[in-house]
């Protein structure tokens, strides 16, 4: 099995080319990005986004359709997206062919090898000193934390962060990881890894993981229907859980979840309150001038249609 995924790899790697196998292992590149006119754009740790190289319309379809066998994923006119995880780069796969557009494109998403704790984002500038203090204290007292922020705004960094927080905070804690793509990393020892899939969807997932007797429950990012699930878990004994949610504001962020629970069949009639009985700390990241913490909130209540709601930094 092993010689087989190898040379999978190998053969992946080698319709890839020597270039973008280049910039892919460089280790400062954290996306590459195909655009319909050929130019290939690349954005690195430090450097913001600027273009590397270009690739022929040949070339691109035959990369992406080389993806979709590798991830087994049948592509034609119907079905012309193509996702999944490349292990080994750690990265994130998203393949467009036509007639969805012009011409082929795709995005790689890499995730950090290396796992930064809160005290080295807080000497990178993401956060302050108040901000790791709160979050610490968020951890240790088993606050339910929801992160939000645009795409690239550093989410996944900042849970990871978190998860090597709990080594020191609660190192017997067993952990339950919800993803659909793998991206969030663990070290500590008592923990499961459960990937939503066609079959087995997150809300599925979630109640799965209130079988496997989780002490914090981890979803690496909210986006549907399992709203509903997670808060429920987190408002009745399941307290200290962490996921990511794309928002950009403290109210953005409210209002997407009460839009994603109102889309379960077994919504309740009062989203607001039952919402606010889980939430405890809402994080907002932003991307200018550099990734870095806005704002941090306490959620408290709902009242007169209105959340209640006040910045803790």
């Amino acid at each position: 099995m092993s010689d087989i995924k190898n040379l999978g790899e190998s053969f992946l790697k080698s319709r890839l080319g020597d270039d973008l196998c280049s910039i892919l292992e460089d280790e400062n590149i954290e996306e590459i990005m195909l655009n319909a006119d050929g130019s290939v754009f690349i954005e690195a740790r430090g450097c913001g986004m600027h273009k590397a190289m270009s690739l022929d319309a040949l070339r691109s379809q035959s990369i992406i359709r080389t993806m979709a066998t590798f991830f087994n994923t049948e592509i034609n006119a119907q079905n012309a997206i193509v996702s999944g995880h490349m292990p080994f780069y750690n990265a994130r796969f998203e393949g467009v062919l036509p007639p969805l557009v012009k011409a082929p494109c795709f995005s790689i998403r890499k995730h950090g090898s290396l796992s930064l704790s809160l005290e080295m984002l807080k000497d990178n500038g993401m956060l302050t000193d108040r901000q790791l203090e709160i979050l610490c204290k968020a951890l240790s007292d088993r606050r339910s934390v929801i992160i939000c922020g645009e795409t690239s705004s550093g989410k996944t960094t900042l849970v990871n962060a978190m998860l090597n927080e709990l080594l020191t905070i609660a190192p017997y804690d067993r952990l339950l990881l919800l993803e659909d793509t793998p991206e969030l990393t663990l070290s500590c020892d008592n923990h499961i890894c459960l990937y939503a899939n066609d079959a087995s969807d997150m809300s599925a997932l979630v109640r799965q993981a209130l079988r496997l007797r989780p002490d914090r429950i981890i979803v690496g990012e909210v986006r549907g229907a399992e709203a509903l699930d997670l808060i429920d878990a987190l408002s009745t004994g399941h307290s200290g859980g962490l996921c990511t949610l794309h928002a950009g504001s403290i109210e953005q962020a409210l209002m997407r979840l009460v839009l994603l629970i109102s889309r379960h069949k077994s919504a309740p009639r009062l989203i607001e309150p039952f919402l606010t009985q889980a939430l405890d700390l809402i994080v907002i990241l932003k991307t200018r001038p550099v990734r870095h913490i806005a704002d941090i909130a306490c959620v408290t209540g709902y009242d007169n249609g209105r959340f209640i709601y006040h910045s803790i930094v």
